[in-house]
């Protein structure tokens, strides 16, 4: 399950609180509920990052991992997934996004612009939604639209080794800055040794600057 905690800024009391979690994420499959299918699809939910857009409205970002019977599931029965809710804490949506390719995919920063949309970032270990893997896990940054949730675009990139997105910020124009961690070189750097930590730049159209 994941939580979500409203104060008020001016005594830190709490304002509102939300408890909530999947039993079957995959936007391909209907599946009925019945006590035996709660039993074995139970989820494990990880919200990682949080943005507050200018209205006040309120985006969650993270993955989602599948348990059978107390044993993480293979490839493919991993989520990413956004979730926006409004002021009082009501859910407006929750993101229909594709599979993940490996249970260790991971999404952490996530951040929302003056148009509305709605960037998430993390890393793959296989190829993400038509992308190329480049090697070890790649770095994965995908955009949904602010009003519906639906999917706008994603880019993954990497390197012959690990590549992982850990930080997302944008800069009130459109811009996106990407923070994290290499194994290899990004874009003509060397690789100073070990892991180096990186920092691009992309505009709304998910292109490098």
């Amino acid at each position: 399950l994941m939580f979500l905690l409203k104060l008020d800024p001016a005594t830190g009391s709490e304002m509102w609180d939300v408890v909530t979690g999947e039993v079957d994420p995959s936007p391909k499959v209907d599946i009925a509920m019945t006590p035996a299918t709660v039993r074995d699809l139970v989820y494990q939910n990880y919200m990682n990052g949080i943005a507050v857009d200018r209205p006040g409205n309120v985006y969650v970002g993270g993955y989602i991992l599948q348990n059978k019977e107390g044993n993480l599931a293979n490839a493919g029965d991993a989520w990413f997934k956004v979730l926006k809710f409004d002021t009082n804490g009501n859910m407006v949506w929750h993101s229909k996004t594709v599979e993940a390719t490996s249970i260790g995919d991971q999404a952490h920063g996530i951040t929302v612009d003056h148009d509305g949309i709605v960037s998430m970032a993390g890393y793959v270990a296989g190829a993400f939604d038509g992308n190329t893997l480049a090697g070890g896990t790649d770095v994965i940054l995908m955009q949904f639209e602010g009003n519906s949730g639906a999917t706008v675009r994603s880019i993954q990139i990497g390197t012959a080794g690990d590549d992982e997105a850990l930080g997302l910020a944008n800069d009130g124009l459109g811009n996106l800055y990407l923070a994290g961690f290499t194994h290899g070189a990004f874009g003509g750097t060397t690789n100073r040794g070990g892991y180096d930590a990186f920092v691009l730049k992309y505009d709304q159209m998910l292109e490098r600057k």
